[in-house]
């Protein structure tokens, strides 16, 4: 052990001497020492780590600290890093390693990620899927459920009790409208000739690929309520398999149907619908899609009665189609996410 070295003058010896103040001086030193931790004795020159003041404001390396050091409060520190997760490890409360995301938590490689799919990223779609698995949990008191677990009887209820039900489809990507005439199709099934048939599947065979890419697809049939309700469910029934039948045509192997059918007596509002559905609608004919695309693109409320009744009608008679590429439980990727992500060739 070293020995401790007082290096003072004879007159500051003597100083101190008079004064009554040395032999505390040297009691306070040998304390001191004796509380300093042991260093281990290592060949050649020994570096310290300055423990003066440093500037924390220079960032080109000259904030005064020597490696591995770092200016923290005006101080030259190390810092200290709390302890990781690792994979599989629950991440509660703990940071994850390096390279491993928090999900579900547990750290998680960014390769066994369950990746939302980019259809499923915006913001309001993420707030509409989770309002709309909230509303299924609560269907099927099924905590944590996923919109996969949804079942019809679930989704049906909620399309009838909730009257914001249409707008929340709204915000989910690709939801589109196939529209009938009125009192059509007719209980013999007449009217939904092959040539008629024809003229809507080949509507529908332009968004076969969107729709391939789907978790599940919603077929929702609807009424104008210009009928007894009774008359109208089964109406609306008819439409929505006409519609399923067709999918099922051109998808197969593809997504589940979940179809089912209203008969709501509160029409969709043109001003609403306009909002809520995007997409080209799809009719009978190729004369009713370019009218009702039309009138949908003006200002509605300069339509004259007649002809705002007459979409009011047209937008009722209808089956909504809605594809769910999303279940609400896949990790939602932040900004700064350098992880796995799947290409489609």
């Amino acid at each position: 052990m070293t020995p401790l070295v007082l290096d003072l003058t004879p007159r500051a010896r003597g100083s101190l001497c008079a004064l009554g103040l040395f032999g505390p001086l040297v009691a306070a030193a040998a304390l001191y020492v004796a509380r300093m931790p042991a260093v281990a004795v290592v060949d050649g020159p020994v570096v310290v780590g300055s423990a003066g003041p440093c500037d924390a404001s220079r960032l080109d390396g000259t904030d005064g600290c020597g490696s591995p050091e770092h200016c923290v409060a005006g101080r030259c520190e190390r810092l200290r890093f709390p302890a990781r997760a690792g994979p599989g490890s629950a991440c509660a409360g703990t940071l994850c390693a390096p390279g491993l995301e928090c999900f579900a938590d547990v750290c998680v490689a960014p390769d066994e990620l369950p990746l939302a799919p980019p259809l499923c990223r915006a913001a309001e779609v993420q707030a509409a899927v989770l309002a709309l698995r909230r509303k299924c949990e609560g269907q099927q008191d099924l905590p944590g459920a996923s919109l996969d677990d949804c079942e019809v009887a679930s989704w049906e209820k909620i399309s009838t009790s909730d009257p914001n039900f249409v707008e929340l489809l709204g915000k989910l990507p690709g939801v589109f409208t196939v529209h009938f005439p009125a009192d059509r199709p007719d209980p013999a099934g007449r009217w939904a000739t092959t040539t008629v048939r024809g003229i809507y599947r080949t509507q529908l065979a332009k968004r076969v690929h969107t729709l391939r890419l789907a978790r599940q697809i919603l077929v929702i049939g609807r009424a104008s309520h210009d009928g007894t309700g009774e008359r109208n469910r089964e109406l609306a029934q008819r439409r929505s398999e006409l519609v399923a039948s067709l999918l099922a045509e051109l998808l197969p192997g593809g997504p589940p149907l979940r179809r089912w059918s209203l008969a709501s007596s509160h029409g969709l509002a043109p001003e609403r619908f306009k909002l809520d559905v995007q997409q080209t609608p799809v009719t009978w004919s190729n004369e009713r899609t370019e009218w009702l695309t039309g009138a949908l693109a003006e200002d509605l409320k300069r339509l004259p009665g007649p002809e705002w009744r007459e979409v009011h009608d047209t937008i009722n008679r209808v089956v909504l189609v809605v594809p769910l590429h999303c279940a609400g439980t896949e990790f939602q990727p932040h900004p700064t996410f350098q992880g796995f992500e799947e290409v489609e060739s």
